[in-house]
């Protein structure tokens, strides 16, 4: 069984969920050949940033910002290695738009 890993990240949740429907109504045409688990939405990582606006006099008023990260994980699997290649390199060149994504691939053997 061929299995792969879709983590999505982006800065702002609303453009990971578009982009998880356009996935999921493109994954929808491969319903009986690829088994989908997910979306596990993975805890938001934030960064907090104090900068100086002075650092002579006024050093005491400071600019506080925060990013923040939500990431996202889908699952396939797959008993067809081409079909799971073809679907891939389609979500990476043409659905997935203003997102940082990796792509994790393993196989699984039966005993």
């Amino acid at each position: 069984m061929h299995t792969c890993t879709l983590e999505l990240k982006s800065f702002h949740h609303k453009i990971l969920e578009t982009n998880q429907n356009l996935i999921y109504k493109f994954l929808a045409n491969f319903s009986h050949l690829i088994h989908i688990s997910g979306p596990v939405y993975l805890p938001q990582a934030s960064k907090k940033l104090v900068l100086l606006r002075s650092p002579f006099v006024h050093k005491k008023t400071q600019e506080h910002f925060e990013i923040s990260n939500a990431k996202l994980v889908i699952k396939l699997q797959s008993k067809h290695a081409i079909i799971l290649n073809f679907v891939i390199n389609y979500i990476s060149k043409k659905l997935i738009k203003n997102l940082e994504y990796k792509v994790t691939k393993t196989y699984i053997y039966s005993i």
